[in-house]
């Protein structure tokens, strides 16, 4: 009688599952299907050792949170039915399963959306606006798909016609003149550029056999800031360019303060990071550093590698040169880009760069002496300032506690006598690399220890919700209620 009781309580705790929990509910499901599907024999390649199911399960993680994190070489481990598995899961991570559902049923087939679909997609795209919501997520896949097929019809001839040494891939075979391995290089790259996603088939070296192919490098970085800079910024041009080409008369289109702000930050962080990059690396008098390697080419050479990487940095993860070579600084540096992190509502993760500008803000506010945080002519809210402080509070009490946790393993690696030289500051790249969900790695995940590896896919699932949902998916019942107040009183800070 009592497990009857217990049976029925535990169903109608089911039904009265808060919306965030649904989401995360479905994310770990599709997140364990995945990895069902990479741990099968029929997804490896015939080169491929035994791949467990805990590699899998990171690799499903990884490319559900389009990190690109992996425990094993995607391109000589899986074959073309594991790396189809993980392009649809960086899909489903980079748009949204709600969004992809809502996108299918609702605006292909045009069933209605209920209640309960139109909650659950406000929280999963961050908007409090059904019909904007609506033609964000339109607009937004729309245009991912088209980018999709022409890009990589561009990267399919790029790889097809541009000759490499076979020596520089995983499988010492070029995509020169192969049609179908060009096909699978150029949908693959699209797919991950797009979504801000660091995963590749070409092998342990990532872009390294295309150094010096600056059209392929400028089409994924184009691909990396659409894929960055937000849905509502993407349908804000939208909405622009479709006025200005109606015939109608309208008022003057106004960009959003999400827009505006987005957009500044994004390009202004990119823009500072490019310059410290060159600053850092042109005046490192080491012989071992990335600019004074004779192999990385002339100046044009080594400036646009920065260039590109800089980029990467932001959240998509694919590289061109051993990161190794880089100084301190430039990882430091590295590592502070990913933390940041791109835009919010896009397919990118970190602190988000609305959430670093607002602390830029607050700062001049204060420097000038000014009670209120304005920009554009806009006050900011004082609770949308306080939610920036809390992301950014425990956004960094997640990194130093995974750098904690993993340097345990990092010290008996070294007491081990392993020869790579890893140090702290490669354990803080990888780190924030897994919380920016950029991808960007050292290969040192692969060395630390099974417990600092499950850390590192918590903070890649909180990288890729997001630090609001990952504190409602807590609250639960708590959610909007109000507590309560008390007297104020004043006490001293700083």
């Amino acid at each position: 009688m009592n497990l009857k009781i217990s049976f029925k309580s535990f169903l109608r705790s089911l039904f009265r599952l808060k919306k965030i929990h649904i989401i995360f509910a479905t994310y770990t499901s599709v997140i364990l299907l995945g990895a069902a599907f990479l741990v099968a024999p029929f997804s490896h390649s015939t080169l491929a050792n035994k791949i467990s199911f805990f590699t899998s399960l990171f690799t499903a993680v990884s490319a559900f949170s389009d990190t690109g994190l992996s425990l094993v070489d995607t391109a000589t481990n899986f074959n073309v039915f594991g790396q189809s598995v993980i392009a649809i899961l960086i899909i489903l991570g980079g748009i949204g399963i709600f969004a992809v559902k809502f996108y299918i049923f609702n605006n292909l087939f045009g069933k209605k959306i209920s209640i309960l679909s139109r909650e659950i997609l406000k929280i999963e795209r961050g908007s409090s606006k059904l019909n904007d919501l609506k033609g964000v997520i339109k607009t937004s896949i729309n245009l991912f798909l088209i980018l999709v097929l022409l890009s990589s019809l561009a990267l399919t001839l790029h790889f097809y016609f541009y000759e490499v040494d076979p020596l520089k891939f995983s499988f010492e075979k070029s995509p020169y003149k192969d049609v179908s391995l060009s096909l699978r290089y150029g949908i693959f790259h699209s797919i991950s550029a797009i979504n801000n996603a660091g995963f590749d088939i070409i092998g342990a070296s990532s872009f390294a056999p295309y150094y010096y192919s600056y059209f392929l490098q400028i089409i994924i970085i184009i691909l990396t800031i659409i894929g960055g800079i937000g849905y509502p910024v993407i349908y804000d041009f939208y909405c622009f360019f479709r006025i200005k080409l109606s015939r109608q008369k309208v008022q003057n289109f106004r960009f959003s303060l999400f827009s505006k702000i987005s957009l500044l930050s994004y390009f202004v962080i990119s823009f500072f990071g490019f310059i410290l990059f060159i600053a850092f690396e042109a005046s490192s008098t080491s012989n071992l550093t990335f600019w004074n390697q004779q192999q990385n080419g002339n100046w044009f050479a080594k400036t646009f590698a920065l260039f590109f990487h800089n980029f990467m940095a932001r959240s998509t993860g694919f590289l061109t040169f051993d990161l190794k070579q880089l100084s301190q600084a430039s990882i430091f540096l590295t590592s502070l880009l990913m933390f940041i992190g791109s835009s919010p509502s896009s397919t990118g993760g970190g602190i988000r760069v609305t959430t670093f500008w607002i602390f830029i803000l607050v700062i001049i506010s204060k420097i000038k002496g000014s009670q209120d945080v304005n920009a554009f002519k806009r006050k900011i809210k004082t609770d949308k300032i306080v939610s920036a402080a809390i992301v950014c509070f425990i956004s960094l009490a997640l990194v130093i506690s995974l750098v904690f946790l993993a340097s345990f393993s990092l010290d008996n690696s070294i007491n081990q006598g392993n020869t790579i030289p890893y140090q702290i500051h490669h354990l803080i790249f990888e780190v924030t690399s897994a919380f920016g969900t950029s991808g960007l790695s050292t290969g040192l995940i692969r060395h630390l220890s099974t417990v600092s590896q499950i850390g590192f896919m918590l903070v890649m699932l909180i990288g890729q919700l997001g630090i609001t949902s990952f504190i409602y998916v807590w609250q639960g019942d708590n959610i909007g209620k109000q507590s309560k107040t008390y007297i104020t009183e004043d006490i001293l800070i700083g």
